[in-house]
């Protein structure tokens, strides 16, 4: 009776304070609910920063063999897309070839890239070391080193460029061309590319012999060309559908 008495006067004199008015024998004092509108916080989280390689070589594959012109892919995210990849021969380390290359994306974004190496093979098989790098854009220091040791194979490509060289600096106002082939009817097709792959110049040329490997050469007027990274490609056609084939990639830098 009690209880009841005390719940009726609660609700006859003060109603706005209705809600508060509890038997504070019974031990259960009402918890107070959030207001309309409010919205519970959740538990604060740390982003979890990504594992993944800021460079990787996909192909070729650790240990396998390879032949010149050597085929390279993989992925990279790093500043402005760019990266550089070569090949290392010999316990010296002497540089055999090396190309800057661009990814598909890079600074925050995961892109694809895939490069050639480009040089004349050894005479017998040899151990050589693959390298996938970009240049720190603070200090120029070399980061995200990727490595593959594969073995080259003495496989001779029906076309090599021998001068200029992978990643030579050519100065003056004429670029000669010169390397040796092995293609139907002698004939061959030497390009001066820009950096993104458009023919700048092209020549037609013929090698001494079209029965064996034999010399033959090419001149190029660079005189009006800006400083920079191009590519001297040779290769020939199929004589069954024309495709291109015998594709011989070579990187250069024109000098100031």
């Amino acid at each position: 009776m009690r209880r009841f008495i005390l719940a009726l006067a609660c609700l006859l004199l003060f109603p706005l304070a209705a809600a508060g008015c509890d038997d504070d024998d019974d031990g259960n004092d009402a918890v107070p609910s959030p207001p309309v509108g409010a919205t519970a916080t959740a538990p604060a989280t740390t982003a979890t920063p990504s594992t993944a390689p800021a460079i990787t070589i996909d192909e070729p594959l650790e240990g396998g063999d390879v032949t010149a012109p050597i085929q390279m892919s993989g992925t990279a995210n790093v500043f402005e897309a760019v990266l550089h990849i070569d090949a290392l021969g010999n316990a010296a380390g002497t540089v055999l070839c090396s190309r800057r290359v661009m990814a598909t994306s890079g600074t925050g974004t995961p892109g694809d890239w895939s490069g050639v190496l480009a040089f004349a093979p050894p005479e017998t098989a040899a151990p050589i070391t693959l390298r996938a790098y970009s240049f720190s854009p603070r200090d120029g220091a070399m980061e995200h080193l990727v490595e593959r040791s594969v073995t080259l194979q003495p496989q001779r490509p029906n076309i090599v460029i021998t001068s200029p060289k992978c990643a030579e600096e050519v100065s003056g106002a004429m670029m000669t061309v010169e390397g040796m082939a092995q293609v139907f009817e002698a004939a061959l097709v030497v390009d001066l590319r820009d950096e993104f792959g458009t023919v700048i110049d092209q020549q037609f040329v013929m090698a001494a012999s079209g029965v064996e490997f034999s010399p033959w050469n090419a001149t190029f007027d660079v005189s009006a060309l800006a400083p920079g990274f191009y590519d001297v490609v040779a290769w020939s056609e199929s004589p069954q559908d024309g495709r291109v084939i015998n594709v011989f990639p070579v990187q250069i830098t024109l000098a100031p």
